[in-house]
C-alpha cells in the first residue's frame, strides 16, 4: 500500500550537504508516511514543483530565522541566520499555501510558519533550551476550538522545551492554539486549512514513550488520508 509522501525542510551546510535529524523520518515512516529530505536552495520553480508534487509538508527544527524577514533589527543572542535555507523555506511555505497543501512546523518551524504569514517572533528568551541546563519540560495549555485541542482531546499536557526564540505577533490569518502558563504561544494553527500547525516543542523526540506526541503525527497522517 502506498504512503503519502511528505516532503522535510532541512538545514544547508557547507554548501551541498542537507542535515535532517533521523528521528523526523522516523516519526513519519511510523505514522505511515514516506519521509523526502528537501534540498535547501532558493529555486523559485522548483518550490512550486515541490508543492505540486509531494501531499505534505513539514518544516523543521534548526538555526534561528533572519530578523529582516519581520522587520527588526539583530538582537545580540539572535543566533546567525542561514539565508540560503531561510529563502527556500519561505518561497516554499508560499507555494504550499497555494495549494492548501498540509502543513507541520517542530520548533523552528513554527517560527518560520509564523514569519512567513507577516508575523514575528521574539528573538531570545531564557530557559527554554537545554543549553541552559538540565533539560526542560513545562505544561502547555490547549484553547479549547482549536485543531491541537481537537487532536489532543485535552486542556494540558506536558512537553519538551529545546528553542531559545518563539512567536510574538502572529502572521496573517494565524491563531494561537497553546500557550504557557505566562501567555506565550506554544502552537499555532488556521482555521478552514486541510491541516496547517505549528508546535514549539519537538515531539518526534518523545513520540514512542508519549502518546501525546504520537497525537500530533497520526493527525497530520489522518490529513493526508492515510
Amino acid at each position: 500500500m502506498s504512503r503519502p509522501t511528505v516532503a522535510m525542510t532541512g538545514e544547508l551546510r557547507d554548501g551541498n550537504m542537507i542535515h535532517v535529524h533521523q528521528r523526523y523520518f522516523n516519526a513519519l515512516w511510523d505514522a505511515g508516511l514516506m519521509p523526502v529530505a528537501l534540498p535547501g536552495k532558493l529555486d523559485w520553480a522548483k518550490a512550486e514543483e515541490y508543492a505540486d508534487q509531494f501531499d505534505g509538508f513539514l518544516f523543521t527544527g534548526g538555526g534561528d530565522v533572519d530578523p529582516k524577514y519581520y522587520m527588526e533589527d539583530r538582537h545580540p543572542l539572535c543566533g546567525q541566520a542561514n539565508e540560503e535555507r531561510d529563502a527556500f523555506e519561505l518561497s516554499l511555505l508560499t507555494s504550499v499555501m497555494l495549494r492548501d497543501k498540509p502543513v507541520l512546523g517542530i520548533c523552528r518551524g513554527i517560527q518560520l510558519l509564523n514569519v512567513g504569514l507577516g508575523g514575528s517572533l521574539f528573538q531570545h528568551v531564557e530557559g527554554h533550551s537545554a543549553g541552559d541546563g538540565p533539560d526542560v519540560w513545562h505544561d502547555v495549555y490547549i484553547r479549547q476550538g482549536t485543531l491541537l485541542h481537537d487532536i489532543m482531546g485535552k486542556d494540558v499536557i506536558r512537553t519538551n522545551s529545546w528553542h531559545h526564540q518563539m512567536v510574538k505577533g502572529l502572521g496573517k490569518s494565524v491563531k494561537v492554539c497553546a500557550d504557557l502558563a505566562d501567555g506565550r504561544t506554544e502552537a499555532i494553527w488556521m482555521p478552514g486549512r486541510k491541516f496547517f500547525l505549528g508546535v514549539q516543542w519537538h515531539p518526534e523526540i518523545y513520540y514512542t514513550e508519549d502518546e501525546d506526541a504520537a497525537k500530533i503525527f497520526r493527525a497530520f497522517a489522518g490529513a493526508l488520508g492515510k
